[in-house]
């Protein structure tokens, strides 16, 4: 762990990734999840959370699922009433008046650790999804592009609609939940997500390049939550951000995976109604 001077936080040394107990641990070494939904209450000077520790085992696949996960649980502890504390969670902090650490304002208990989204398995895809309608629909609203009238509009919104709600049920069933407990990198991945996420839809919503950029992180949060679900299209290694080996979507696999299916509709966005450079995946 070394000390980085632009965030004024500790972070990990490369190679390594933030874990739920507030360590860096190597990805090979950092399937980890809480088990229960909470602390439980302080007996004595401690209380306790159970640990969901897993390892990732190759289904020699060509295809997602690539992997599944062997699973274990044990106890992990933390004092109370002790502003000395060492917090478990990594974004966690000390409160004074509850005696316990607790996630700060802002941040949300999930079973992945303190998180910047409400949860870790569908609120970026809902929120994403939201800003990226939200901006079709004000050009539209606008009129500055006579390629996209209220048919195509509602056309977009449709497939849009539908794909996400498949998208969230993979998400928050037991492929999406393995997934995330076997990725290794979840946490800094998700919360560079959020990072992403308020830095582009704080553009002005009439910017083109501004939705591009949403859509390539619509895009990222697929692959992170469903990299190893059946039919998503996307590879085996969900640290590897180009997805080197997942499909190449084409014309004529453009209805095979998730992927390829939202992928083949935003570049209809782009190349017909928007008519400028086209999206690279």
């Amino acid at each position: 762990m070394v000390y980085d001077v632009d965030t004024n936080a500790c972070i990990c040394d490369s190679g390594f990734y933030m874990s739920i107990l507030g360590t860096c641990r190597a990805e090979s070494d950092n399937y980890l999840s809480w088990f229960d939904d909470n602390w439980s209450s302080c007996n004595g000077e401690w209380r306790h959370r159970k640990v969901l520790a897993c390892s990732r085992d190759d289904k020699d696949s060509s295809s997602a699922p690539w992997w599944k996960r062997n699973c274990y649980r044990w106890k992990a502890s933390e004092t109370c009433n002790d502003p000395t504390v060492i917090c478990k969670d990594w974004f966690a902090e000390y409160n004074q008046s509850t005696g316990v650490c607790e996630c700060p304002a802002g941040y949300s208990d999930t079973d992945l650790g303190c998180s910047s989204w409400d949860n870790n398995s569908n609120d970026a895809g809902d929120k994403l999804m939201v800003e990226i309608q939200e901006r079709l629909t004000h050009i539209y609203d606008e009129g500055s592009l006579s390629t996209i009238n209220a048919k195509r509009l509602a056309a977009f919104e449709r497939f849009f609609n539908n794909m996400e709600k498949k998208a969230i049920a993979k998400a928050t069933s037991g492929c999406g939940s393995r997934g995330r407990s076997i990725h290794g990198n979840f946490i800094e991945t998700h919360e560079q997500l959020w990072a992403d996420f308020q830095n582009h839809s704080s553009a002005d919503i009439g910017d083109h390049e501004a939705l591009r950029e949403l859509i390539y992180l619509y895009n990222h949060w697929q692959q992170l939550v469903l990299w190893n679900c059946p039919a998503s299209g996307y590879g085996y290694d969900p640290l590897d951000f180009t997805d080197a080996s997942g499909a190449t979507c084409t014309n004529s696999n453009k209805k095979s995976t998730f992927k390829c299916r939202v992928q083949f509709q935003f570049d209809i966005l782009f190349d017909r109604v928007f008519k400028t450079t086209p999206l690279e995946w």
